[in-house]
Order: C-alpha cells, then structure tokens, then sequence
C-alpha cells in the first residue's frame, strides 16, 4: 500500500506535456519523455522491492539468531 501511494504521489509530480500537445512540441520528444517516465518507476519500483525483500531478510535472520541464543 505504501509502494503504491508513493507511485501516485511520484505520479503527480510529473509534468503533463503528452496531455496537452503543443503545435511546436515535437511527437517524439513526447514519447522520449513518457518512456523515460516509465523506466524511472520501474527503478523506483525494483529499488523498493528490493528494500522491502532486505528487510524481510533481515527480520528472518534476527529471528533465527534470537532462536539460536535461547536455545544455547
């Protein structure tokens, strides 16, 4: 849920120009700007995931090691 409000936040930052085409705007330079758009997410998605996969990781181990010193 918080992955998905930072993307709409992220989201909204971004500047409109495909949804209000300029006469002097080329086309390509739009989809040059969306795409770039698009692969800044999925970074910022992967960079989160990841975070999110260490952080479990890291609990996991913490766990595990609380485990091991009671049980020792």
């Amino acid at each position: 849920m918080e992955l998905l409000q930072e993307f709409n936040n992220l989201r909204d930052s971004l500047p409109i120009t495909a949804a209000l085409p300029d006469e002097s705007v080329d086309k390509v330079d739009i989809v040059n700007q969306a795409i770039l758009q698009i692969i800044f997410l999925e970074d910022l998605i992967k960079k989160r995931y990841l975070l999110n996969l260490q952080t479990q990781f890291n609990r996991r181990r913490c766990s595990r090691l609380r485990r091991i010193k009671v049980n020792h």
